[in-house]
């Protein structure tokens, strides 16, 4: 595969048939040495992938894109790194909100649904140097083609399920870094207010009652009302307002799932 069209994101592509990890590749390679900003690991077959809080990324060779970008936002101070998570989400939204009529949304903090479905999620691995970033690595496993999947991943989808067509997938990889590298410019030139605001209007069930639980308590109705600087969610129940890290709080689907 090659990435066309592109200013810098995917001029340098390492290709393999099969990985463990796409984000633990480019990891290794940043420690040893400095890879160009906009270096991609891509994989046919990520075969040990994962995704927020340790899950489990299901793909199947061959069909789906698995990769992952190395960028140095060194502009970005540390208590705005979320903006480049917000970024990289917006960016696939919209590569995806191309191909499909269905409403396509961002699910807090990152994974992407079509409707309720989940097709793409993403891992962002910062290292930090003093208060700036140093180096990021952005993994994202988006379902292009794949048809079917175990029983586990309820709400799991693809592009293809979703719209009953099948994709090129090298086509669909420079589209999707095309829509990535033009909304990384938009971080880099300062437009966090105008990322911030197109994130909460697709965020999915914005100003919609939903059902949320903390570890080890029970499930409680809220609203989510905002999301701060620092990437918390914030959710309105009862006239309070509490803003929740990504391990103090899960939402719970209709169907049970989190």
């Amino acid at each position: 595969m090659q990435v066309k069209n592109t200013i810098f994101i995917g001029k340098v592509l390492l290709h393999f048939d099969s990985l463990p990890s796409t984000n633990a590749y480019a990891q290794e390679i940043v420690s040893k040495s400095r890879p160009s900003e906009g270096t991609v690991v891509l994989t046919d077959h990520q075969t040990e992938g994962r995704g927020q809080i340790g899950s489990i990324w299901q793909s199947k060779p061959g069909q789906n894109l698995t990769f992952s970008i190395i960028l140095y936002p060194k502009f970005l101070p540390v208590q705005r790194q979320f903006a480049l998570s917000q970024a990289i989400s917006l960016a696939i939204r919209d590569f995806l909100a191309q191909k499909t009529t269905k409403t396509v949304s961002v699910k807090w903090p990152n994974d992407i649904y079509i409707g309720t479905k989940k097709v793409c999620g993403i891992l962002i691995q910062n290292t930090l140097s003093g208060k700036k970033i140093q180096s990021s690595i952005i993994g994202i496993g988006l379902n292009i083609n794949q048809d079917q999947f175990a029983d586990s991943f309820g709400n799991a989808s693809s592009l293809h399920l979703e719209t009953g067509i099948q994709f090129d997938l090298q086509g669909s990889l420079s589209g999707l870094i095309r829509s990535i590298e033009s909304y990384y410019f938009q971080l880099k030139s300062g437009q966090l207010p105008k990322i911030q605001a197109s994130y909460l209007q697709h965020l999915y069930l914005f100003q919609q009652p939903a059902t949320f639980r903390k570890p080890g308590a029970q499930p409680f109705k809220a609203k989510i009302v905002d999301i701060n600087p620092l990437g918390q969610l914030g959710l309105e129940s009862q006239g309070k307002r509490l803003f929740y890290n990504i391990k103090e709080i899960q939402l719970i689907h209709t169907d049970g799932s989190t």
